[in-house]
């Protein structure tokens, strides 16, 4: 991974620790709606060195819809196990499947055939379930499947140990040359 997008230690710890490559990883993200915080889980799809940070979205969600009036989104991903917890806080950008087809259509393999219904353009989210009709699957990429790509310029790695003071937390701010730089800081 592309230490442009993620300082060296998130990113051993995204692979070794989190099974980036072959885990399914949910994180909880924060956007802003009428001027409060709305919470909600999402997949991370994956990390691109351009662009950052990968979630895939319906065009008309409401988290799309808080992206398009304030573009800045704060993750935290927790591995229980190993009580290990990254939180990143990154600018976003909202991208059509018609700006880039290549990337699109990698993503787009990596849905579930169940959830890609969702995305079929006859599918009217947010309605009682009784009124909801079925969708079948695209058979191309849906003008509804929107990509939020989050580019991060704050970082913060958490591993708690036993001994709650004892535990490591470094955090990473990018430099006017933007590059990392990593601080250790004292438990909170």
């Amino acid at each position: 991974m592309n230490e442009k997008v993620i300082p060296q230690e998130v990113a051993s710890s995204l692979e070794t620790d989190f099974k980036l490559e072959d885990s399914v990883i949910f994180c909880q993200v924060s956007t802003i709606a009428n001027g409060m915080p709305h919470v909600r889980t999402v997949r991370l799809y994956g990390i691109e060195n351009e662009y950052g940070l990968i979630f895939l979205t319906r065009t008309t969600s409401r988290k799309w819809q808080d992206l398009t009036s304030h573009p800045h989104l704060a993750i935290c991903i927790l591995h229980p196990g190993i009580h290990i917890q990254l939180q990143a806080e990154c600018t976003t950008r909202l991208v059509y499947s018609d700006n880039n087809p290549q990337l699109f259509k990698k993503y787009w393999s990596m849905v579930k055939m169940d959830v890609k219904k969702i995305y079929h353009d006859d599918y009217v989210p947010n309605v009682d379930y009784q009124q909801g009709k079925e969708t079948d699957i695209p058979t191309v990429i849906p003008h509804s499947f929107g990509m939020i790509m989050a580019m991060p310029h704050h970082w913060e790695y958490l591993l708690v140990n036993d001994n709650y003071p004892d535990s490591i937390r470094y955090q990473f701010n990018k430099n006017t040359q933007g590059e990392w730089v990593k601080l250790r800081l004292t438990m909170s």
